[in-house]
Formats: structure tokens, C-alpha cells, sequence
């Protein structure tokens, strides 16, 4: 379900008020129902904000800022060098050249 289609939820939730299961591999909340709404951390990548109950209609939005969701899954090697970190190394370079 894309973040530009309106959707009638039940409840919006913040994503760091729901419970994280590393089996299912995404977000849990319960469900007034009994059961539990449910949306998976590919979804959350994908910028996608509605976790569903499997065993009713109700939908809930799960508030969340996406930047700041992606960067924990960012390797310590793709993360970009700092200004500084750029700067030392073009003076080594320089130092080398000489």
C-alpha cells in the first residue's frame, strides 16, 4: 500500500511504541481485537506505513521518520567518509606526491 493513498486507520502509532520481532522480522501492536497489527521492516524500507490486522479489517499508521529508519541499517563501510576524513586523505596524497 503506497504512503500517498488515503487510507481510514484505527489508531496512528509511533513505530518506537511498537514491539520488534526478530522472528518475524518487523513491527507488532495490538489489535483491539485480540490478535496484532503487523508490518514487516521491508515495508518500513520501502517507506510504506500501514501495518494490518490479520484477523479483522482494522489498519493502523505507523508514524515514523523513514531518513532516520534507513541509516541503522547502513553498513560502517557504506557510510560516507566525513569533510575531514576527505581532507586527510587528499593531504596524504599531496604528502606522497612531493
Amino acid at each position: 500500500m503506497s504512503t500517498s493513498e488515503v487510507v481510514a486507520v484505527h489508531e496512528e502509532v509511533k513505530l518506537s511504541e511498537m514491539e520488534f520481532d526478530e522472528e518475524l522480522e518487523g513491527y507488532l501492536y495490538d489489535c483491539p481485537c485480540g490478535d496484532e497489527f503487523y508490518i514487516s521492516t521491508e515495508d518500513l524500507k520501502k517507506g510504506l506505513n500501514i501495518a494490518e490486522c490479520p484477523s479483522c479489517s482494522l489498519k493502523l499508521r505507523v508514524l515514523f521518520n523513514l531518513e532516520e529508519f534507513l541509516k541503522q541499517f547502513i553498513k560502517e563501510s557504506d557510510k560516507p567518509q566525513s569533510n575531514n576524513d576527505f581532507q586527510g586523505n587528499q593531504q596524504q596524497k599531496l604528502i606522497t606526491v612531493q
